[in-house]
């Protein structure tokens, strides 16, 4: 299984290395840019992907790409082949190069050693592991399944963040003498990083009792660690001059040295698109190497910022795509250079007050009320001057476009689109001998297809089959339905043209039926497990209901999962509620003309999946970028696991016959579903169905700050008021807060 999932997450990758301004370059990762490390040792920077690894050294035009052929001994000393991806290690660097560790493990799958190894270049194109060595596993690291979270080296010493079920550890290992061990737990920190510096290592640890503060130490040959200073606020991905010591780190969007004793941040010496992974210095100290989601920025660290020139962005949306934009329209546009932050809380305040200093804000409309207010009151800044995203605009579904329009002008730009509903598995309605098209498609409709249709059939599903999710019972099903139901009502009630009224008989007769329902008859438990009312997912499973299936398209959509919009009778039908991430202008923005450029921009390269959620012209199924590559990987392993059955023992070859079965059967799942960005049965489903998209605006239930709202839904749940006490109290609640909104 853990092959399998290495071949699905493997990834390859190109890199083009366009100029910066000012002595600053780019580094763009391609196909999803991921990184699983940067590393330098002074001189060269060492980018890590899953399948390749890229070698920059100052005066190169482009990076050199390695791709990965690795062999490592196990127990025993036979060679394994890790030729796949970087996934499974961690590497690092020293004055010796470029160096890889990994966990050996016994036949038991406990941890048995570490292996050590250097990581050598071939004139072939790759990079081969040599001189690997294994390592005894110290006593400190005994403590059970652990990973490694960082690994550096310095005058000989290893220096280890450990994981296990007890929390973080920070571990220093002499590989001469590894029983001389010494570790030390990180009781009060979480995302850790350590830096290798001159005169050793800096450990960087957020301290949860202390408002998230980040402290610096020095961490001791013991083990043991001394404070430095503590950190300005928001600083990460910090860098040290394996030469001099000076200290950088990402602070708001900046790159900044750092002061060590004080930890006071000096002047700005240049600007980071986006928050960074990982920093390394490399060229001798003279250049920052920022890891971001899309590539590698590398930054002058004499350089001097100029705030005039910065596109501040404050925002809570995040997205790969987006921080690929952002890297590639700093290079493309020298004369500003746009700066992802997140300082979003008061958007309302700032814009009433008519603050320039935010240019562009992005924001979930349906989140609390603040992009809605905005739009209606009009402070967004028009965009109809803008030929692109007008001729944009006019592609978006009206019902979308709608949510775009202040004053009845252009105002925001569509981001990214999601949308959950109630959902039932295709595969098990069919072993069930029923079809979707005969789910109704109002809440009433749907709790009778239950009782009569599906509770009766239920004996036919086989072991991986599952009503609902794992974890749940009786209790906590009744409970996110009753959920489910509600937030329906609201939406659908909102998508007719009306504030819902929570007094409808309808809903009441929904909730008070769900009330009557005994859902152990369906096979749930009836108690609640030790972790309460949670619930779990596994992919080797089918699930007949689910309370989020997803609808679109990308990641998460499932081809087995139909959605199920319920409505509650003809004039309050069924719809799909999006949540929608839109970007906007500060109408009092100093580059009001830049900021509308780079949302252009932003128009231009949104992502495939979400054009289509947005745009009824498209109707093309798309095919994933990496299929061919994902398929022809399946195919080598499972020709390769027949070819090996031949020649098994017989007492080995029934559990091989069942992973080749299972490998089968998840080849054959993903060239139906996974292997199409845009598969055609779903395209063909939401075109269909467009009349029922709705961007979901916030209820009362989101912008109710007083916490009334889910105290009596608690109430209701634990069986302290009836379905009709219960919306009395919410009609009232509901009816109080729209008065106060004027």
């Amino acid at each position: 299984m853990k092959r399998i999932l290495i071949l699905l997450m493997a990834l390859a990758l190109a890199i083009i290395a366009p100029a910066m301004a000012e002595g600053n370059r780019l580094l763009k990762l391609e196909d999803g840019g991921y990184m699983s490390g940067v590393m330098s040792d002074g001189d060269a920077l060492y980018i890590a992907g899953e399948s390749k690894l890229y070698i920059w050294r100052d005066g190169d035009d482009a990076p050199a790409a390695y791709a990965s052929a690795i062999r490592l001994p196990d127990e025993s000393g036979e060679l394994l082949e890790y030729d796949r991806n970087f996934y499974e290690f961690k590497l690092f660097a020293d004055d010796g190069g470029l160096h890889g560790i990994n966990i050996a493990y016994d036949e038991s799958y406990e941890p048995e050693a570490l292996l050590l190894f250097d990581l050598a270049t071939t004139d072939e194109g790759t990079v081969e592991a040599r001189n690997a060595r294994r390592i005894a596993l110290p006593e400190a690291l005994r403590t059970g399944n652990f990973y490694l979270e960082a690994v550096c080296a310095r005058a000989g010493l290893l220096y280890l963040l450990v994981d296990d079920e007890s929390g973080t550890n920070l571990a220093v290992i002499d590989p001469e003498n590894p029983k001389a061990a010494a570790s030390e737990r990180l009781d009060n920190s979480w995302n850790c990083q350590l830096v290798p510096s001159k005169d050793g290592v800096l450990l960087a640890g957020t301290d949860f009792r202390q408002e998230l503060v980040t402290r610096l130490y020095a961490v001791n040959a013991d083990g043991s660690t001394d404070e430095l200073c503590t950190l300005p606020d928001g600083a990460q991905a910090l860098a040290a001059d394996l030469n001099t010591g000076a200290l950088y780190a990402a602070v708001s969007g900046r790159l900044c040295p750092v002061d060590t004793a004080t930890g006071e941040a000096g002047e700005p010496v240049a600007a980071l698109p986006s928050d960074p992974r990982y920093g390394v210095l490399v060229n001798g100290g003279r250049t920052y190497a920022a890891g971001l989601e899309g590539g590698v920025a590398l930054l002058d660290t004499q350089g001097r910022l100029d705030e005039d020139r910065l596109l501040t962005i404050q925002g809570g949306y995040y997205g790969t795509w987006l921080d690929g934009v952002l890297m590639a329209y700093s290079v493309e546009h020298p004369e500003i250079t746009p700066v992802m932050g997140h300082d979003y809380q008061n958007v309302l305040d700032d814009i009433v007050a008519q603050s320039p200093e935010t240019d562009i804000y992005m924001l979930d409309y349906g989140e609390d009320g603040v992009c809605e207010a905005l739009q209606k009151r009009g402070y967004m800044l028009p965009l109809d001057g803008s030929e692109a995203l007008n001729a944009f605009a006019e592609r978006v579904y009206p019902r979308l476009r709608e949510k775009l329009i202040s004053d009845g002008r252009l105002a925001a730009l569509p981001l990214q689109l999601n949308a959950t509903c109630m959902g039932m598995s295709t595969a098990l309605l069919e072993k069930m001998g029923l079809s979707v098209d005969a789910v109704p498609g109002d809440w009433p409709g749907f709790l009778d297809f239950l009782e009569n249709e599906v509770r009766p059939q239920l004996d036919v599903l086989g072991e991986k089959d599952k009503f609902t999710y794992d974890g749940m019972n009786a209790v906590s099903f009744a409970q996110f339905m009753k959920q489910r139901a509600l937030e329906d009502f609201i939406q659908v009630s909102e998508a007719a043209g009306s504030a819902p009224s929570f007094l409808d008989p309808r809903l009441q007769a929904v909730l008070e039926r769900l009330d009557a329902i005994d859902f152990t008859d369906y096979g749930l438990p009836d108690e609640l497990d030790e972790d309460g009312n949670g619930y779990g997912w596994s992919s080797e499973e089918k699930y007949l209901i689910q309370f989020d299936a997803p609808v679109g398209f990308g990641q998460g959509v499932s081809g087995d999962c139909a959605p199920m919009p319920l409505g509650y009778g003809e004039d309050l039908p069924g719809v799909l509620p999006l949540r929608m991430s839109v970007a906007f202008v500060n109408p009092y923005s100093a580059h009001a003309a830049e900021a509308v450029a780079f949302l252009e921009d932003l128009a231009a390269n949104l992502p495939t999946e979400v054009t289509y959620m947005l745009c009824a012209d498209l109707n093309e199924p798309v095919r994933s970028p990496d299929a061919e590559r994902v398929k022809a990987e399946y195919q080598k392993y499972i020709d390769q696991a027949k070819a090996d059955l031949e020649t098994m023992a017989p007492e080995m070859r029934q559990a091989s016959e069942e992973d080749i079965r299972n490998m089968e059967e998840s080849f054959e799942n993903y060239m139906k579903y996974d292997a199409w960005l845009i598969p055609e049965d779903q395209l063909t489903w939401y075109r269909a169905n467009s009349d029922r998209l709705a961007v979901a605006a916030p209820s009362w239930f989101q912008k109710d700050t007083s916490g009334e709202a889910w105290q009596l839904m608690r109430q209701f749940f634990d069986g302290q008021m009836s379905a009709r006490e219960f919306l009395n109290a919410v009609n009232q609640r509901a009816r109080m807060m729209a008065m106060e909104e004027g």
